[in-house]
């Protein structure tokens, strides 16, 4: 197995590593854990400032790119999506 097979599969529920879509399925629970983080985040923080946004930029940004880079090899595959 590759390393991202192997980061894989720590999580939880891990599907069948020769499924179609396991790759895709590991990158997606990896930026949603990510995106928990900045949930997490917020969800101690009383009222907005400066700090916890910059810390929820530094959170997101990474799981934006992931999700950029998903949908540009969907796109780049010839799927359609809506």
């Amino acid at each position: 197995m590759n390393n991202q097979n192997d980061e894989c599969d720590l999580l939880n529920g891990s599907p069948d590593p020769t499924w179609d879509y396991y790759l895709l399925w590991c990158q997606l629970q990896r930026i949603k854990a990510q995106i928990d983080m900045a949930s997490i985040v917020i969800g101690q923080v009383e009222c907005m400032n400066a700090a916890t946004d910059s810390e929820l930029k530094r959170l997101l940004f990474k799981p934006y790119e992931g999700l950029d880079s998903i949908l540009d090899q969907l796109r780049s595959d010839g799927d359609e999506i809506a």
